[in-house]
């Protein structure tokens, strides 16, 4: 994983963001809670993004487990497979989190709309890419390659679908 330090830049505070990037899987997970492995994460925790393993399927999530209860956004279930590229996003619009939406290859897949408005600041904590502190002890730990991440304080994906980026951001 990649450990980016603390920033300013992080704080992408309760209005609009999207966070994303393109994924490859070598592997994908097949044991359930506590073995997500996550694109981005806070060291505090306070927010990630993540894939997790359902029953027998697949789904992006973006949650706060530092909420208690634990509150996540999820999207619908989703076909990954292995050694394929796949852009993941993230976007909100507003300060609430019934305005997030969840896309995988341009397509909306939100499942889920969870009530608050949650100020996602990690500019005093670490930002972590492709796993967490605590990755290689949890399964937290992206078995992959992770390219073309960007994190915006501006929902750049708001309706149900977009054409995917192909020049670099």
């Amino acid at each position: 994983y990649l450990a980016c330090g603390t920033s300013d830049d992080w704080d992408i505070g309760d209005g609009d963001f999207t966070m994303e990037c393109w994924i490859k899987f070598n592997t994908l997970p097949t044991t359930g809670l506590g073995s997500e492995p996550r694109f981005m994460t806070s060291s505090n925790d306070s927010w990630f993004f993540r894939i997790a393993y359902v029953g027998s399927n697949h789904r992006l999530e973006f949650g706060t487990p530092t909420t208690d209860p634990f509150t996540a956004f999820y999207g619908t279930v989703t076909s990954f497979s292995t050694n394929q590229w796949y852009h993941v996003a993230v976007s909100r619009t507003g300060s609430g989190d019934t305005n997030l939406k969840l896309f995988v290859d341009g397509v909306d897949q939100s499942a889920s709309e969870q009530a608050g408005s949650w100020d996602y600041d990690i500019s005093t904590s670490n930002l972590f890419i492709g796993g967490d502190a605590s990755a290689a002890s949890t399964g937290r730990l992206l078995d992959g390659y992770i390219d073309g991440v960007r994190i915006s304080r501006t929902a750049r994906y708001t309706s149900g679908g977009f054409t995917l980026p192909t020049t670099a951001f």
